[in-house]
């Protein structure tokens, strides 16, 4: 979408967005602020903070939740080195002067008595003082470009260096199969574009000034043709600067074109597991008639903060917009994971001990909600191909022992 358009009404895929956002910011800051005291959450494109119908954009969603957080844990009022914060970059200087306005009843001064800070700019160009400020307090980045510009691998392994930070980023696996087109298309050679088209005109019948007309009009033609690949140039640039490189076009450029999408995002995350993120969530970001529009990709190097998505999901799935009968926005996020796929890796796991359901430490669900991409509402079929397996003992009737435990053969 063009970024002059994107701040009209927010969509509702952009809504699922935001309803994940603010479901695991609950999450994130209530298990964190009781043991560290000092949290961060940064918005890197933070964009106008609401839509034109007052719907709350990023930045005003986590101010709401910080200002709920720093409330029930510090009634006394928030300090230098204590509370929940946030820092929201904009880097356009008309939707900056709107987001300073947005923030405004969320800004002091002293800035370490407000609950926002708002910056011109990116990211990326304030990062030693971002780093600097934030030292090894818990820090969520939300990294929410227009597509893939914007993303810079440079910036990952420093953002996933204290051991405690996270990452929320929109990964547009659509919009990078379009920019590796406009990368394989490359710029033509202008000169010799336009000496085609001219030459591609006869000589005209009608004689020399209508065959330079209809050359001219040719020419013309040939320059916008010119100028419409500029953005090739522009393409290769992000696509680099997201990936780190150019090591990326070998492998897609080898890879079937129906693939591709799927292919961009696993090379992405794997990127992300090298700079040390070794658990992360994939959400398909859908329109209502179901289309796939992005990926949004929780990341991190704690499975604790693996298993608190998942919980954060599961609570957020339980909410029902209008009434007790409509699906929420997230109901769809969170289900149809392959259950016998992660039966084998548990089996795999364990083998050769006997392990109870709960109760153990670690116990099978621990396990599954720890290392594995199954959710809460999907224990019922976990046990059940468990159980279909024959990892358990049964009772004389038949029925699965109290409490239920698994034996899992040796490998």
């Amino acid at each position: 979408m063009p970024r002059k358009t994107h701040f009209g009404v927010f969509k509702p895929h952009t809504l699922t967005k935001h309803a994940i956002l603010n479901a695991y910011l609950k999450a994130w800051a209530t298990i964190l602020v009781p043991h560290f005291g000092e949290l961060w959450f940064v918005d890197a494109f933070a964009g106008e903070g609401r839509d034109d119908a007052g719907h709350p954009g990023s930045p005003l969603i986590a101010a709401k939740v910080a200002e709920q957080i720093n409330a029930k844990y510090f009634p006394a009022g928030i300090t230098r080195h204590k509370g929940m914060r946030l820092v929201a970059f904009e880097a356009e200087h008309d939707r900056f002067l709107l987001l300073v306005e947005v923030m405004s009843p969320y800004v002091a001064k002293p800035w370490y008595q407000g609950t926002a800070l708002v910056r011109e700019g990116t990211l990326e160009e304030k990062l030693e003082p971002v780093l600097k400020t934030f030292g090894n307090a818990p820090t969520l980045f939300f990294l929410d470009p227009f597509g893939i510009d914007g993303l810079s691998a440079a910036v990952l392994p420093r953002l996933l260096a204290p051991p405690q930070n996270e990452l929320l980023i929109l990964f547009s696996d659509e919009g990078a199969v379009r920019l590796a087109g406009k990368v394989r298309a490359g710029k033509p050679d202008a000169n010799a574009m336009i000496s085609r088209a001219e030459a591609s005109v006869p000589d005209s019948l009608f004689g020399s000034e209508e065959t330079e007309a209809l050359r001219a009009e040719k020419r013309a033609a040939a320059k916008r043709s010119v100028a419409g690949h500029k953005s090739n140039e522009d393409a290769e640039r992000i696509l680099d600067t997201a990936f780190g490189g150019d090591w990326w076009r070998a492998i897609i450029d080898s890879t079937p074109d129906e693939l591709r999408q799927a292919k961009f995002v696993e090379l992405y995350e794997g990127m992300l597991e090298r700079f040390g993120a070794s658990h992360r969530l994939r959400f398909s970001i859908d329109t209502l008639d179901g289309r796939h529009k992005y990926f949004l990709i929780h990341a991190s190097k704690n499975k604790r903060a693996y298993a608190a998505m998942k919980d954060a999901m599961h609570r957020a799935r339980k909410t029902r917009t209008d009434s007790a009968t409509t699906p929420s926005l997230l109901d769809h996020l969170i289900t149809g994971t392959n259950v016998e796929a992660v039966a084998t890796t548990i089996a795999r796991h364990f083998a050769g001990r006997r392990v109870r359901w709960q109760g153990d430490h670690p116990s099978v669900r621990d396990f599954a909600i720890d290392e594995t991409p199954v959710w809460y509402h999907e224990f019922d079929a976990l046990k059940a191909e468990l159980l279909r397996r024959g990892y358990t003992d049964l009772n004389e009737k038949g029925k699965p022992k109290s409490p239920l435990a698994f034996t899992f053969a040796s490998v």
